[in-house]
């Protein structure tokens, strides 16, 4: 049963950011290959500032895929401009800071794949600026992506993702948040890879905190069985400090602070962390590229109600959710066993008495719950190397574990109880809180009806 949330006077902010492959002719003589493509620019006009940065041993037409790749930003940046967006309008490298009031246009060199054809390709980023989570910010994720799938000729394939960051305002998180968040992800994480593919499962760009983070590896190697996942739980409940819990959660090089490349970045968090001015925001890299506004907003909305509900959520509440996990037997490794494993110990948590839908709908989300009815998978983990002598908890593990880990629990539930107090100013807010609530709420339900 979903519990009283504490209110806040403001939403959560988001951004998107897009990755996809761009259609494009290099010789105006080619006749269009297809009649429907009639309607889309898929011819471009290359200036002499696009080919800045070419050697003097270079031929003007080797350079010609780079200098292609600057009109079409250019051009992009035109269309979304002529909507009536706010466009970033220099060259700038993916790796800065982005500009949270406009949207970017940057290079993509990281993805592959395209499809073979009538046309050549080049890679773009599309961000967007960082919205307030309105019905009004998801239409205007809406509009843009619709623009640019109607103006250009777009593919998306198994390289590319639509990642989502998800922040507090200008306040950031307080301290008790990330560390909610992270127990969370952990606790959940094969509810939420039900909504993925198995090519996003683990991946390079994307890798998984139960599989490839240093907490997760180092309980292997020092007690020779995987931690059971409130063990885990626990674990991250009483890292001392923000950047103890990022290290601990997200994968990266030994001796480096890189935490980019993990399902649930923390990369921002952490380098707010260190005194460096970047925004403290979460981002979340498992999702596929798509260029479906349906599917974008859906998970949209997942991720910024998963924060949302966890910096709304008492303790008693949260540390109630997190012992749904005590039911968690066993993991799928995709090691050929998982079917033996199924027979002996019945299907795995995630795929039969709490599912990702019952997830949801415990958080209130009845949205996306809804919308993932029937679209997630039941999928066989991809075996990492090396494979654990062992994938179950065996019966001493979950008993003990599970045991120890219940009584913690209880004791922080009895020590914390439910906090229903609220700030002064937060109650001063309540009225206008209410009025916007209701704004919102009448905002999303004539978004979702534009969706159906």
């Amino acid at each position: 049963m979903t519990q009283p949330l504490t209110a806040y006077p403001w939403p959560l902010t988001f951004g998107v950011e897009w990755e996809f492959g761009v259609a494009y002719l290099k010789d105006d003589t080619i006749p269009l290959p297809h009649l429907d493509d009639a309607s889309k620019i898929l011819r471009f006009t290359t200036i002499d500032s696009d080919y800045e940065g070419k050697s003097v041993y270079e031929e003007k037409a080797e350079f010609f895929p780079h200098a292609i790749r600057s009109a079409i930003k250019r051009s992009i940046r035109n269309t979304i401009k002529e909507a009536g967006f706010l466009v970033g309008a220099i060259e700038k490298d993916p790796s800065e800071e982005a500009e949270v009031a406009l949207w970017e246009v940057l290079d993509d060199t990281s993805l592959n794949n395209l499809i073979p054809g009538p046309y050549d390709w080049t890679c773009i980023e599309v961000h967007s600026p960082a919205y307030y989570f309105t019905g009004g910010s998801l239409k205007a994720i809406i509009d843009v992506c619709r623009l640019l799938s109607q103006t250009y000729g777009l593919s998306v394939n198994s390289s590319m993702a639509l990642h989502v960051h998800v922040g507090d305002s200008n306040n950031g998180f307080d301290t008790e948040t990330p560390t909610n968040i992270v127990a969370f992800l952990w606790a959940f994480e094969p509810q939420l890879n039900s909504l993925h593919s198995e090519k996003r499962q683990d991946f390079q760009f994307a890798g998984s905190m139960r599989e490839s983070s240093p907490y997760s590896r180092g309980y292997f190697r020092n007690h020779g069985v995987r931690p059971h996942p409130l063990t885990g739980v626990l674990h991250f409940l009483n890292c001392k400090s923000t950047m103890e819990l990022i290290e601990q959660a997200n994968f990266n090089e030994p001796g480096q602070h890189n935490f980019k490349y993990s399902a649930y970045n923390f990369q921002g968090m952490a380098d707010h962390a260190m005194g460096i001015p970047k925004k403290a925001t979460i981002e979340f890299r498992q999702h596929r590229g798509t260029l479906s506004t349906e599917a974008a907003v859906n998970w949209i909305k997942t991720v910024v109600g998963i924060v949302d509900y966890i910096r709304k959520a008492d303790n008693n509440t949260l540390l109630n959710l997190f012992r749904k996990v005590e039911h968690e037997k066993w993991e799928k490794l995709g090691d050929g066993e998982d079917a033996e494993r199924e027979e002996k110990l019945g299907p795995i948590l995630a795929e039969s008495t709490f599912t990702i839908i019952d997830l949801l709908s415990e958080l209130g989300l009845h949205g996306p719950a809804a919308y993932y009815k029937d679209r997630w998978v039941k999928l066989p983990k991809k075996p990492r190397q090396p494979t654990p002598a062992e994938s179950e908890y065996t019966e001493e593990v979950i008993e003990k574990g599970s045991e120890e880990a219940s009584e913690q629990v209880s004791e922080e539930v009895s020590e914390t109880g439910t906090n229903t107090s609220q700030p002064q100013a937060d109650k001063d807010a309540d009225s206008d809180l209410e009025k916007t609530k209701s704004e919102l709420d009448a905002e999303n339900e004539k978004l979702d009806k534009e969706i159906a």
